[in-house]
């Protein structure tokens, strides 16, 4: 899953949100608690894809390199020989497929 992807995943949560909102203060002046609650689990299914997005963030956020500032600290930037996708050399593992960057 890409960052860009997440981002969108993380609008489309707080959509949810804004909709079940709005949808609960229709419903509270109208009486309809049927719809209220209905109103609620889909504000609960955004908060829950919210808090996801949110855990998930870092753990893929931790994958994008900015080759510029790895390149001013001096380190070697390489192709992973396995899935070439780019990596520190001073790294004994690729980052993405988790393979020695060695061979």
């Amino acid at each position: 899953m890409s960052v860009k992807r997440l981002n969108q995943l993380g609008k489309v949560s707080k959509y949810i949100m804004g909709i079940a909102i709005l949808i609960m203060a229709i419903t509270v002046y109208f009486s309809q608690m049927i719809v209220f609650y209905i109103a609620l689990g889909l504000f609960l299914v955004g908060l829950l894809m919210s808090m996801i997005m949110s855990v998930l963030k870092p753990f893929i956020m931790d994958k994008v390199l900015d080759i510029e500032a790895l390149e001013k600290q001096g380190l070697t930037i390489v192709n992973c020989p396995h899935c070439h996708k780019k990596n520190v050399l001073e790294d004994k593992y690729c980052i993405y497929c988790q393979s020695p960057l060695d061979e």
